[in-house]
């Protein structure tokens, strides 16, 4: 959890993300020997470029000094390809994509599953095996982990 000031600027921190073309992913703050640490995780659909972090440093850094909110660095960073999809506009960009999803079934059992994202409609998410069928169809909510798979081709 956030402390209280930075929890009550993350709405402006957000805009400032915003009006730099950039999607705010996470925000934390972490105290590292004696030092405060802001890391600002972003992204946009095309990616991100260094060009989009130094940008939103830019600009948060300006709002955090206009609101008196003291942080010993500040950090804007890539969110990586193996990051976890939380929210429906995270799964949505994965369209077509292979997922490693992990989710609570029926019951309280956990399963494992690997597909191709089918769809993403109203909160359900629905999985595709390699040989075209449908895996499994399942609440987002019931989602406890997914990322893209990543696979790297041989020469």
């Amino acid at each position: 959890m956030l402390p209280l000031e930075i929890e009550n600027i993350k709405g402006q921190i957000q805009i400032e993300i915003e009006n730099a073309g950039a999607e705010l992913i996470d925000l934390t703050l972490r105290r590292t020997g004696g030092r405060s640490v802001l890391t600002v995780m972003a992204d946009t659909p095309a990616g991100i470029t260094l060009e989009n972090c130094a940008q939103i440093n830019r600009r948060v850094d300006r709002l955090l000094d206009e609101l008196g909110i003291a942080v010993d660095a500040l950090e804007v960073n890539s969110p990586g390809l193996d990051r976890p999809l939380k929210t429906e506009k995270d799964f949505l960009r994965k369209l077509g994509q292979t997922l490693r999803v992990t989710a609570r079934e029926a019951g309280g059992a956990v399963s494992n599953m690997t597909g191709e994202l089918a769809s993403v409609n109203e909160g359900r998410i629905e999985l595709r095996a390699q040989n075209g069928s449908v895996l499994k169809s399942f609440g987002l909510s019931d989602v406890v982990k997914a990322v893209m798979e990543v696979r790297f081709k041989k020469d």
